[in-house]
């Protein structure tokens, strides 16, 4: 490997700190990776500066467009045509993007077809910066976000992988205006290498106009899991195979095709393994959840979450409020608990049942799809907190 990395910078795309042009190679001289800002030069103040400032691993984020060798250097200076129209909406990814998409989390949980929560935007992981955190709310795991708003490349896969390890992610989202065909295989390979818990997602954003109207972002999936595969790897595991987890499995899916029949509009969930299956509320944070609980019931819940212990008091209290209204509503009482050890509350109705009980399993989706229904016109019929 070459001691010194000649580079001719000369492109900055008009952005201080655009991304654009970012040196996707790190040369070890001495130990220490050097920046290609400056020829032979370790840790120029320019890419010091940037790194700070976004604190990316793998980036020496410096602005350079050629390299002395091309064995070990990969620009992506040039700008695809898709990345030029995503950036009439959005300049600048951290500063527009990022944000936008928190607050419209629903576009992309569409294209994945998983119900989804943003939580976070520039969540630390030790001395770097993941662009957004959230969970997948019919499961409760770990949802990551990388944007990308250019073509993918080697240091943002580093990212991904270095930031899915960070957070312990299931859902790992990378998110780019084109991908490269290598980097469509990475995500590929890692979804069929990695167990049925884990998933790789790939997504292209395009913006489109027709005519005259305003541009409008489409996500686009270009790499996802094989579900089925998993679900049959998982299934036919020693650990599984007729366990209750298979059981649970074989529930969901059955009730999960009933609400698609029945009520298409509750949940984008799939099936799981896990004793309970969560829907989104029309409280951001909450879930309507079915789930199998201790002693032997069964349990429809209006389950009270948020980003702070005070505020999820404060919205439980503001629902206990109505209380009266809100279980006439319903159609009958509920149970409304403080959950020891935890900031959640719960608004419930419970039966008896197992998931051993097989001959009872038509029944208990018969109470999940009928509480599922009470709980959603009994919310719509009070002043829901924030």
């Amino acid at each position: 490997m070459p001691q010194n990395l000649l580079v001719r910078p000369q492109c900055n795309a008009g952005d201080p700190d655009s991304r654009t042009g970012i040196c996707l190679a790190w040369l070890v001289s001495a130990g220490r990776p050097l920046c290609a800002g400056a020829p032979g030069r370790q840790d120029s103040e320019r890419g010091t500066a940037l790194a700070d400032r976004r604190r990316r691993p793998g980036c020496c984020a410096a602005y350079c467009s050629r390299a002395a060798d091309a064995r070990f250097f990969t620009s992506t200076c040039a700008r695809p045509s898709r990345s030029s129209r995503s950036a009439t909406i959005w300049p600048h990814e951290a500063l527009h993007f990022t944000p936008w998409l928190l607050d419209n989390a629903e576009r992309l949980a569409e294209a994945l077809g998983i119900e989804l929560e943003l939580t976070e935007a520039e969540h630390p992981i030790g001395g770097f910066a993941l662009d957004l955190i959230g969970r997948d709310m019919t499961n409760g795991t770990v949802v990551i976000v990388e944007n990308q708003l250019e073509a993918s490349d080697h240091t943002h896969l580093g990212q991904v992988l270095t930031y899915a390890a960070g957070t312990s992610a299931d859902t790992i989202v990378w998110l780019t205006t084109n991908f490269r065909d290598e980097h469509r295989q990475a995500l590929t390979w890692l979804n069929e290498h990695t167990d049925e818990t884990t998933h790789f997602f790939g997504v292209e954003l395009q913006v489109v106009r027709i005519g005259d109207s305003v541009p409008a972002p489409v996500f686009r999936v270009v790499v996802q899991p094989n579900d089925w595969q998993k679900a049959v790897k998982a299934a036919s595991s020693p650990k599984t195979a007729g366990s209750r987890g298979a059981l649970y499995a074989e529930f969901w899916e059955k009730y999960l095709n009933r609400v698609r029949g029945e009520h298409p509009g509750w949940t984008r969930a799939r099936a799981s393994t896990q004793s309970w299956l969560w829907m989104t509320a029309p409280i951001r944070s909450c879930g309507l959840s079915s789930s199998f609980a201790a002693g032997g019931n069964i349990r429809h819940e209006l389950y009270i979450d948020a980003p702070t212990n005070e505020r999820a008091t404060a919205r439980y209290e503001a629902l206990e409020q109505q209380k009266e209204a809100l279980e006439h509503a319903y159609g009958r009482a509920l149970t409304w608990e403080t959950l020891a050890g935890r900031r959640a509350y719960r608004i419930a109705d419970y039966r008896p049942g197992e998931i051993t009980r097989t001959e009872e399993h038509g029944a208990y989706m018969d109470f999940f799809l009928d509480a599922g229904q009470r709980m959603r016109q009994a919310l719509a019929a009070i002043e829901l907190p924030d």
